[in-house]
């Protein structure tokens, strides 16, 4: 049987064997090359025991291993390793010594070492082999030989408690004077008790009792304790289990820490206190920051709404240096139109021929067209927005209807939506009319191909409660882009090609709207493709509306007193007095200020009507007008005049003729004026 177990190891080479046995060996053990002066096994509890590597070690000199000797030690240890006398036992010397030995961490621990050396036959070592072991604890033990008085007084000197007490009950088979001290009771007459009711929490007194039953020891364990005194104390343990007078028991030393407890309790407020702080200071970084960034998304809409007012100053003052060349060409265009017509009068008087008759019907229509452009100008400038007078929209609409058959072609449908009983807005009926023709010649436009073109009208109610009738012209065609919907509303931008737009239209509907108290704003068509134009209007009242006077039908009053026409422009002049002559008025004629002002200053001499130009060399018509009423308060006026915007401020009910005029609106003016002496 022995030798069937043995069998399996006959292949294994017996150094494994052995390095495999030296590996669980509690010793350290070595063979060193002498002659070689190197390390060639270093093994067993080399590492665990030092903390060094034994593999640093392998293949070095002997040097290197004492380095890690104290250095008291180093010599004798060196000189074992190097014999000086021969040896023993068939050329071997065997040695032992005591050294102490440095760990990997700096402190030192004591080895035995015992060595045997094997010498060649002159007595030098060849290699040396063997072991050592860790004797720390017996040194110590040897170095501090105490009996039971010694350590007895080593403990009453103590000055922090020190008991010895039963594992179970706890009861105290010994302590020092300072136990007696700190906790109340007299060494001399009493006997201390620690009983349980002493620990503030007794499970932590058992939790101890268990460590050290698993552990054998237990330190730092912090427990809070009663006194006899009085109060309480944070007390810090270091326990161990040992056998006193032959039974088990505990050791412990107590440390009052309850300074330091109430420095962790402190420290722990402090941190309270502290986290609170950062938690408010930081709750009110947050606000700052909420209202930091509030300031600055003030500031950048305020920079927004600056950039808009900077626009709008801007375009305000392209629309006013617009108006200021706007009036002056009105002027001189608009007498030169008023000339051709007062020539053209002239001339149909002394021609009879059918066919002139039709030329110059021609040209007053061209004169006319020439009016209305100049008109459209104003408007855009703001200088003449029309009279406004309460209209019908829905009559407006309606018709506009018969001039859409030559406007709108038959690919793009139209569409009305006007409630009943809509109310009047406040508006101009030609400029509106004209205004909505501009929407539908842009729509047409927008539409090459077709599309469907809806106008619908409804009540609201704007943001201060303020009644308004809305228009929204809207088609399906291609669009505006978001770019310049901001600018199509400006004077002279347009996107057409030269020739085929003024960039008027917009501008004059944007203007009119304006200067009536309404708006009218741009969007994409919410249903599809197209945009929609939408009109906002005041509500027009009863002042507003004015019957129109007819010259044809109505009966001129009679005027005693002569005509004064105040005219610089001689066709117009003369056109004036051959109208007014026709229809049995007296006139006298003024080609300048000054030469009205000295017909009015002549004693006696009265006048039935004032016809008064506004743009008058030498004196201008704001001067003729107040000598006129300083001078003949009750004697009417009616204004003529190719700047629309000056006569409301002489005077804002007379009536006013815009150059270029026809025989009818010079008559229906005057029917005017004189209705009101």
């Amino acid at each position: 049987m022995a030798a069937r177990d043995a069998a399996p190891l006959a292949g294994i080479p017996l150094a494994q064997r052995l390095s495999e046995a030296l590996a669980h060996s509690q010793d350290v053990v070595y063979s060193y090359d002498a002659v070689t002066d190197r390390f060639d096994y270093l093994g067993g509890e080399f590492d665990a025991l030092t903390g060094l590597r034994g593999e640093d070690f392998l293949g070095h000199c002997l040097e290197r291993f004492l380095a890690q000797v104290h250095p008291r030690d180093r010599q004798s240890l060196s000189a074992a390793f190097s014999p000086s006398e021969p040896g023993e036992n068939d050329g071997r010397r065997l040695w032992s010594l005591q050294y102490r030995l440095r760990k990997a961490n700096g402190a030192f621990l004591w080895v035995s070492h015992g060595n045997t050396t094997v010498l060649a036959a002159d007595g030098s070592p060849l290699y040396h082999s063997g072991s050592f072991r860790d004797i720390t604890k017996r040194k110590l033990a040897e170095e501090l030989p105490l009996d039971e008085d010694t350590l007895h007084g080593i403990l009453e000197a103590a000055p922090f408690p020190i008991t010895v007490t039963t594992p179970g009950e706890g009861e105290v088979l010994f302590a020092n004077r300072s136990a007696y001290a700190f906790y109340g009771f007299d060494p001399e007459t009493e006997r201390i008790v620690l009983t349980p009711d002493l620990y503030v929490t007794p499970e932590a007194r058992r939790a101890i009792v268990e460590q050290l039953r698993r552990d054998g020891s237990a330190s730092a364990v912090d427990i809070e304790m009663r006194r006899l005194s009085g109060g309480t104390v944070w007390m810090s343990f270091a326990a161990q289990l040992i056998r006193f007078r032959g039974q088990p028991a505990i050791m412990s030393a107590q440390f009052d820490v309850t300074a330091r407890k109430q420095a962790e309790e402190a420290l722990r407020g402090m941190q309270d206190e502290l986290g609170r702080r950062v938690r408010e200071r930081t709750a009110e970084l947050e606000v700052a920051k909420r209202a930091l960034e509030q300031d600055i998304a003030a500031r950048i809409r305020a920079e927004e709404e600056k950039r808009d007012l900077e626009r709008q100053l801007r375009r305000s003052q392209v629309l006013e240096a617009v108006g200021q060349l706007a009036g002056g060409v009105a002027h001189d265009f608009n007498n030169l139109l008023g000339a051709i017509l007062g020539c053209l009068h002239a001339a149909s008087a002394r021609v009879t021929d059918d066919g002139a008759e039709e030329e110059f019907s021609r040209i007053r229509t061209l004169c006319k067209r020439g009016g209305d452009l100049t008109r459209r100008l104003l408007e855009v400038a703001r200088q003449f927005p029309g009279e406004p007078q309460a209209v019908d929209l829905s009559e407006v609409l309606r018709d506009l209807t018969p001039l859409l058959g030559y406007t709108v072609p038959r690919n793009i449908r139209i569409r009305t939506q006007v409630p009943e009983g809509l109310p009047r807005v406040l508006a101009d009926r030609s400029v509106l009319t004209a205004a909505l023709l501009n929407l539908i010649r842009n729509a047409h436009d927008a539409m090459p191909t077709g599309g469907t073109l809806s106008f619908a009208a409804r009540r609201s109610t704007d943001s201060q409660g303020m009644e308004r009738v809305l228009l929204e012209v809207c088609d399906t065609g291609t669009g505006i882009p978001s770019a310049i919907q901001e600018r199509v509303f400006e004077p002279f931008f347009t996107t057409k090609p030269v020739g085929k737009g003024s960039g008027l239209g917009l501008a004059m509907v944007h203007a009119a709207m304006r200067e009536w108290g309404g708006d009218v704003s741009v969007r994409p068509n919410p249903d599809g493709p197209g945009t929609v134009f939408q009109l906002t209007f005041s509500l027009g009242d009863r002042s507003h509306a004015e019957e129109p006077v007819d010259p044809a039908t109505s009966g001129h009053p009679l005027v005693q007193d002569a005509i004064l026409i105040v005219e610089d422009e001689d066709a117009t002049a003369r056109f004036e007095e051959d109208v007014l002559r026709a229809r049995g008025y007296t006139t006298v004629r003024a080609a300048s200020g000054l030469e009205a002002f000295e017909l009015l200053s002549a004693a006696g001499r009265r006048y039935g009507l004032a016809v008064l130009d506004l743009l008058l060399p030498s004196l201008d018509g704001g001067t003729v007008h107040r000598l006129l009423k300083s001078c003949s308060p009750t004697t009417p006026v009616l204004f003529v005049t190719g700047r629309y915007d000056l006569a409301p401020e002489l005077d804002p009910g007379a009536p006013v003729v815009r150059k270029p005029f026809s025989e009818d609106d010079l008559l229906e003016g005057v029917e005017r004026a004189l209705q009101r002496r």
